[in-house]
């Protein structure tokens, strides 16, 4: 773990002390930070916590402090304090956002809290593109958490009144990775408070569109009947979500995908892969609503245009209209409509 950190060769020489005490000088945390990664270098986990815990006293969200801290007392046994460090590190954005991850992966791991490795690694994974340095680690990590997860065979029951409540404020959140965690959690075999937390998620004006759509989708594999209320661009749809289809199993979608194709892969293949996925986030974000009523070259001629303007390239609509076959008209119906969800499906696309 404490590769995590950098590491400095040497140690300032201009520490001054009184009965242990330090005396400010110019300099001092630097040399604090100096003395404190020599110490954990050398595996002297007390004497380096200690200089850890005066850089904190003089700035509580000091990097390499917060991490060292974590590591030191990782290291002398104290795994739960260690991981709250790292859990409040990542929530408040102190350090570098992979260093401190890897950290708390191996905190989470020797606690044994496999399935909350892999989940939290599947929603980074999800959402952030991994630096090349430690792609392969986090791979790896994933992989043993799910294998360990997986094997232990745990009997799966409803979460705890103070999980539910954890959780909730996760969801509540703003921070998509820990609120991918919340819905996973609350819609694994829902009992009536899960369920209801959900609901109030789902009706929430200001809940991510796209994450609704995550929660039913998770709520229909879960094979829930019970009848749910979902809010979404000024929209009200109550649905059972054990009868909701997959949104890429309508016909449409696929259609809109090949009019895409045909118009684009051969001449700029790298727009067509964004047009695709582009659309793929567009009928998430309309998810379990239905999608616009327009014909799939109509879509498609929409979607074409969407990704033209996001990467500074010409779209004509009359252009566009007269390519695919269509009324000019329909393309700007179509275009206005789908600019009350672009934000929201743009969120997920980057």
């Amino acid at each position: 773990m404490y590769q995590a950190l950098n590491k400095k060769d040497s140690v300032g020489d201009m520490m001054k002390s009184d009965d242990k005490k330090i005396i400010p000088f110019p300099h001092l945390r630097q040399t604090l930070v100096e003395k404190g990664m020599l110490a954990l270098k050398n595996n002297q986990h007390e004497e380096a916590l200690e200089c850890f815990n005066q850089l904190l006293s003089m700035d509580s969200k000091h990097a390499e402090a917060n991490l060292g801290k974590a590591i030191c007392l990782a290291e002398l046994g104290d795994l739960r304090k260690a991981a709250a460090i790292c859990d409040k590190m990542l929530t408040e954005a102190i350090g570098d956002y992979f260093e401190v991850l890897e950290v708390y992966i191996s905190i989470l791991i020797q606690l044994e809290q496999y399935r909350e490795a892999a989940d939290l690694l599947e929603a980074v994974l999800q959402e952030e593109t991994l630096p090349v340095s430690s792609a392969e680690f986090f791979y790896q990590m994933l992989a043993f958490s799910k294998k360990m997860a997986d094997g232990r065979s745990e009997r799966r029951i409803s979460l705890s009144h103070e999980e539910i409540k954890h959780y909730s404020s996760l969801l509540a959140g703003d921070q998509i990775e820990k609120q991918l965690i919340a819905i996973k959690k609350l819609a694994n075999k829902p009992n009536k408070a899960m369920l209801n937390e959900l609901q109030k998620f789902l009706k929430s004006s200001s809940a991510d569109p796209v994450l609704k759509s995550i929660v039913i989708r998770h709520l229909a594999d879960e094979k829930i009947n019970e009848l749910v209320e979902i809010h979404k661009f000024s929209n009200r749809l109550v649905i059972e979500p054990a009868a909701a289809q997959n949104p890429f199993d309508h016909p449409q979608v696929e259609e809109v995908n090949e009019r895409l194709r045909e118009m684009l892969e051969s001449e700029n293949p790298s727009l067509c892969e964004m047009s695709v996925q582009l659309w793929a986030n567009v009928v998430m974000s309309f998810y379990p609503f239905p999608l616009p009523d327009y014909d799939s070259s109509v879509l498609a001629a929409a979607i074409h245009h969407e990704s033209c303007r996001l990467n500074g390239l010409p779209a004509a609509a009359e252009e566009l209209a007269s390519l695919y076959g269509i009324a000019l008209k329909e393309l700007q119906d179509c275009l206005i409509e789908m600019e009350k969800m672009m934000p929201d499906a743009l969120q997920l696309f980057e």
